[in-house]
């Protein structure tokens, strides 16, 4: 089992490489019992042989393992996976082919949740056996996990559903809310330096932040061309930064709705304010944006040509 104790060391190594400063771990969807049975299959023949009734491989604590920590991934600066059989290159054959396959098949499928445990033990390290001839040392594929990513068996449920609704929300709001709306939004905020009573909107500087924060987003999320990619930014901001998930389901993001989907400004201003100002509230005149201005030049501009 020597080269086993290097593979699984390995294992070991790659899994603690992922989170580094406070980087986030996931688990993608792929069906566990196809993982085990996969893992199994990509074993050589010659290379996993049977012990007894079962394969030399077929060990009941690595099944575990496997089932359970096996499609555990990261993602990277550039949004690309890392799994915890990436570091193929550095094991023996035939492990080396082993982890090869499971990293290939594991990034196949989109991440469903963020990982959380339970239990600092990550399988078990070992276990004796009491033979005739001696005790046996079966050595099984095991790490442990840092205390950020466990948590009481009865929360972790909750857990997942409140990240997984945050990455649903907020990729939905990356999707749907217009960078002109978020444009038109921020110029009716103003600068800081304007005070209240000289803002377009009411209590805009309220929403200053978080709009701004959200525009960034927006420009990063329309870069990306793949589907695949732009779920991944979702799950990267919301882990990092969980506030900014719902704002489209926020006050200022009705606004941000409503302007996306090409309602009237003055209209959609004043469904805002209705939420937002008092009861006595008036606003004394339409407002007129510099955007309305500069799509009513260009609107002449193309009449006069």
């Amino acid at each position: 089992m020597a080269n086993f104790k290097k593979f699984k060391k390995n294992v070991e190594t790659q899994f603690k490489s992922m989170y580094p400063n406070g980087k986030e771990l996931y688990l993608t969807d792929i069906d566990r019992e196809v993982l085990w049975l996969e893992y199994l299959s990509l074993f050589p023949e010659d290379a996993n042989q049977i012990f007894r009734e079962r394969t030399k491989h077929d060990c009941q604590n690595c099944r575990t393992f496997v089932k359970r920590f096996g499609n555990i991934v990261a993602i990277s600066q550039s949004g690309a996976l890392m799994s915890i059989w990436d570091n193929h290159s550095s094991m023996e054959y035939p492990y080396n082919e082993v982890a090869k396959g499971m990293s290939k098949l594991v990034k196949k499928f989109n991440i469903k949740s963020i990982w959380r445990t339970y239990e600092k033990s990550m399988g078990i390290d070992h276990t004796t056996q009491r033979t005739e001839n001696g005790d046996i040392r079966w050595q099984h594929l095991h790490c442990t996990a840092p205390q950020k990513f466990i948590v009481n068996g009865d929360g972790i449920n909750g857990f997942l559903v409140e990240s997984k609704t945050r990455q649903e929300s907020f990729h939905r709001a990356l999707s749907t809310l217009s960078l002109d709306a978020i444009d038109t939004t921020l110029e009716l905020i103003g600068p800081e330096k304007r005070t209240d009573d000289e803002q377009y909107l009411y209590k805009g500087n309220e929403y200053r932040g978080i709009v701004s924060e959200f525009r960034k987003h927006k420009i990063k999320f329309d870069k990306i061309k793949t589907v695949d990619g732009k779920n991944r930014y979702a799950w990267t901001v919301t882990a990092k930064t969980p506030h900014i998930s719902g704002i489209r389901n926020s006050v200022i993001g009705t606004l941000l709705q409503d302007l996306s989907e090409g309602v009237d400004l003055n209209g959609a201003i004043g469904a805002f304010e209705s939420k937002v100002a008092p009861d006595n509230f008036k606003r004394s005149s339409k407002i007129v944006s510099k955007g309305m201005i500069d799509m009513l030049d260009k609107e002449q501009n193309e009449t006069s040509c």
